[in-house]
C-alpha cells in the first residue's frame, strides 16, 4: 500500500519507515511485554529531529494514530498503536558524557517510557547536569533464574543481619519480552528474579 505521502516520506528521510513483512518490522513493534505490542500500519526509525518531524506530518496527513518508542518499556502500551510507531531505538540510543561541563547526553531511544509518554512531544535528547558524588555510591541490577530463589532468599536474609542505613535493596519478579537478537522465541520467556542493590 503506498500513497504519494509515504512515497515523500521515504524520499526525504534519513533513517527507515517498514510496514507489515518488511526487514526490521518485527523488531519495530516488538515490547518488553507481550502485551503491549500492536501490529503498527508503519514503523519509523528516525536519525534526526527531521526524521521525527517528517513522520509526524505523515502520520497526520494519513489519518494515523501515532505512538513513540523510546526504550519499549511502556508498561500501559503507550508506545504501540495500530497506526505509526516513531522508534527511537534503532538509532537515537547513544549515550555520552562531558566531564567538563558535567552534562550528560541521552538519546530518547535510550530511557524506558516514564511519566506522561509522549503527550508532550518526541524528544530524542535529554541533556542531564550531573552532581559530584562520594566515591562510594554503587548501584547494579542483577537477574537470576527462578530456579536461584531459594539461595537468592537466603543471600538476602544473611545481608539483612549485617545492612547499613547507607544500603538498600529491591526485588521483584520478571518476565522478559521478545528480544529482536534472540533466536528462539523461548528462550527468553523464563520468569526472573529481578534484583537492584
Amino acid at each position: 500500500m503506498s500513497s504519494p505521502a509515504l512515497t515523500e516520506l521515504k524520499s526525504i528521510l534519513s533513517g527507515e519507515i517498514v510496514g507489515p513483512g518488511e526487514e526490521g518490522y518485527d523488531y519495530g513493534i516488538a515490547r518488553w511485554s507481550d502485551s503491549c505490542s500492536k501490529p503498527a500500519t508503519y514503523v519509523v526509525f528516525p536519525r534526526s529531529a527531521e526524521d521525527v518531524a517528517a513522520a509526524i506530518k505523515f502520520g497526520r496527513s494519513e489519518g494515523l494514530e501515532l505512538a513513540i518508542c523510546g526504550g519499549g518499556h511502556s508498561w500501559s502500551g503507550a508506545s504501540s498503536t495500530t497506526g505509526l510507531v516513531i522508534h527511537l531505538g534503532k538509532y537515537l540510543n547513544a549515550a555520552r558524557c562531558d566531564p567538563e561541563e558535567r552534562l550528560l547526553y541521552v538519546g530518547g531511544g535510550a530511557l524506558w517510557e516514564t511519566g506522561g509518554g509522549s503527550n508532550f512531544g518526541v524528544v530524542i535528547e535529554f541533556v542531564l547536569k550531573a552532581h559530584p558524588q562520594r566515591p562510594a555510591v554503587f548501584v547494579t541490577i542483577l537477574n537470576f533464574p527462578v530456579s536461584k530463589l531459594e539461595a537468592f532468599i537466603e543471600g538476602v536474609e544473611n545481608w539483612f543481619e549485617t545492612v547499613t542505613p547507607d544500603e538498600a535493596c529491591a526485588f521483584g519478579f520478571t518476565q522478559g519480552g521478545p528480544q529482536p537478537s534472540v533466536s528462539s522465541p523461548d528462550q527468553h520467556k523464563e520468569a526472573r528474579v529481578l534484583t537492584e542493590m
